[in-house]
């Protein structure tokens, strides 16, 4: 309470909190940097805004086995939504949006992780990372996902995007069924 007071006379306060929470996150102590990223993010015009809004949500969704609220996902979620209002080409921040809604799994949710999984690729692709190896794998698992929703949807997207899997891996299994059933 006092830190909040505090940051809302002096906003650096909350620039500060984010060494001290990166470190903490840095060495797996999640649910105490989430509240440390948490003061960070009480002032939307902090340099480490879009970095506190990210991790502050990685820090719920990586402790959603030992939750620390009821809507914990959804408050993930929503922290990941924040950083990409500011910043709509960080592509971590739409991958994990499109993770965390994939396990929220509900119809509305689905609709986000489908976009959200859009928007990871189009980030990649305008920052010329496509070819990347490093997010080869995060990659495959948007065109998978993207692929799979719409396996019943839209059929021609769905074989596009199981396409572009197959491209990467041929051999990935689940792709090659599933376009199997699509034909």
């Amino acid at each position: 309470a006092n830190v909040k007071k505090g940051i809302s006379v002096d906003s650096s306060i909350a620039e500060e909190m984010n060494a001290y929470a990166l470190e903490l996150f840095k060495k797996g102590n999640y649910e105490q940097a989430y509240y440390l990223f948490d003061l960070g993010t009480l002032d939307s015009k902090s340099p480490n805004y879009v970095y506190d809004s990210y991790y502050k949500g990685n820090s719920l969704f990586l402790t959603r086995d030992t939750p620390m609220f009821p809507n914990q996902l959804q408050k993930a979620a929503t922290a990941f939504e924040d950083a990409i209002k500011v910043s709509p080409t960080t592509h971590e921040a739409q991958l994990l949006n499109a993770r965390t809604n994939r396990f929220i799994n509900t119809d509305a949710s689905n609709v986000i992780m489908e976009k959200s999984y859009e928007a990871f690729v189009n980030a990649l692709q305008s920052k010329k990372m496509l070819n990347d190896p490093e997010d080869r794998e995060s990659l495959v698992e948007a065109y998978m996902f993207i692929g799979s929703y719409n396996a019943n949807k839209n059929k021609e997207k769905a074989k596009n995007y199981l396409n572009k899997v197959l491209q990467l891996e041929p051999q990935r299994e689940f792709s090659l069924k599933t376009l199997k059933k699509i034909k």
